[in-house]
C-alpha cells in the first residue's frame, strides 16, 4: 500500500533534521513567538552570511529526529514555537544568536546540543565572548611561528658572525703579507748598501747599480 502523501512528507522534513544534527556540531533550538516578519528575514540572512542553517520545525519532528539518535535531553525545550539553528562553529553560532537576540527580544535560546551533549542557554552568552575561529588559529600560527623567528635571528647572527670571522681572517693574512712583503724588501736594499758601502758597486750614470770595475794587477815574480 503506497504511503499518502503527507506522510512522504513527515518522514522527509524528519530526515532532513536527522541529518543536519549528524552533520552539524551545534544545534540550537529558538522561541522565534512574535518576531516580524522582517526581522525573521535579517535573522535567516545573518545565519546564512555565516554558513549556518536556521528553519522553523514541529515539536513533534524534532523530537522523533532526536529520539531516533537516542537523544532525549531537548524533550523539555520542545515546547511552544521552535526554530532551529545549526553550525559547525559553535563560538561563531553563538556570536551571531546572542547579538541578534540582544536587539530582538522576540528571539529566546531554549537550549541545544553541542557535540552531542546539552548546551543550556544560559551558556550562550558565555560561548559567544570567545575569540572567533580565525582569532585562535591566528593565535596559533603565532605561537608557532615565534620560536621559528627566534631560530632564524639566531641562524642570522651566527652567519654575520662566521662573515666577520672570515673577514677579520682576511684583514689579518693581508696584513701579514705586506708586513713580510716590507721585511724583504728592507733586506735587499739593506743588502745593496752593505756592497755599495764596501766598494763593490757603484751608481752609474742613469742610476743603476753597477759592480765596480777594479784594474787587473800583474804579480812580481
Amino acid at each position: 500500500m503506497d504511503k499518502k502523501p503527507q506522510r512522504i512528507a513527515k518522514e522527509n522534513i524528519v530526515s532532513k533534521i536527522a541529518a543536519d544534527m549528524k552533520e552539524n556540531s551545534v544545534m540550537l533550538l529558538v522561541d522565534y513567538k512574535g518576531i516580524t516578519v522582517n526581522d525573521d528575514t535579517a535573522f535567516r540572512r545573518s545565519l546564512r552570511e555565516g554558513g549556518m542553517k536556521y528553519y522553523v520545525a514541529k515539536n513533534t519532528f524534532l523530537k522523533i529526529a532526536a529520539h531516533d539518535q537516542d537523544i532525549t535531553v531537548l524533550d523539555e525545550f520542545l515546547e511552544g514555537t521552535t526554530a532551529v539553528v545549526f553550525g559547525n562553529d559553535p563560538v561563531a553560532l553563538a556570536k551571531v544568536v546572542s547579538e541578534f537576540a540582544k536587539d530582538h527580544k522576540a528571539i529566546k535560546v531554549k537550549g541545544g546540543l553541542m557535540d552531542g551533549a546539552l548546551l543550556p542557554a544560559e551558556k550562550l552568552d558565555a560561548l559567544a565572548k570567545l575569540p572567533s575561529r580565525e582569532v585562535l588559529l591566528a593565535q596559533v600560527v603565532g605561537g608557532m611561528q615565534a620560536p621559528l623567528t627566534g631560530f632564524a635571528g639566531c641562524l642570522q647572527g651566527l652567519l654575520r658572525n662566521f662573515v666577520n670571522v672570515l673577514d677579520q681572517v682576511r684583514e689579518q693574512k693581508e696584513t701579514a703579507y705586506q708586513f713580510g712583503f716590507r721585511r724583504r724588501v728592507r733586506r735587499q736594499i739593506n743588502y745593496f748598501e752593505n756592497l755599495e758601502l764596501k766598494g763593490d758597486f757603484n751608481h752609474d750614470r742613469t742610476g743603476n747599480l753597477r759592480r765596480r770595475k777594479r784594474p787587473y794587477r800583474f804579480g812580481i815574480s
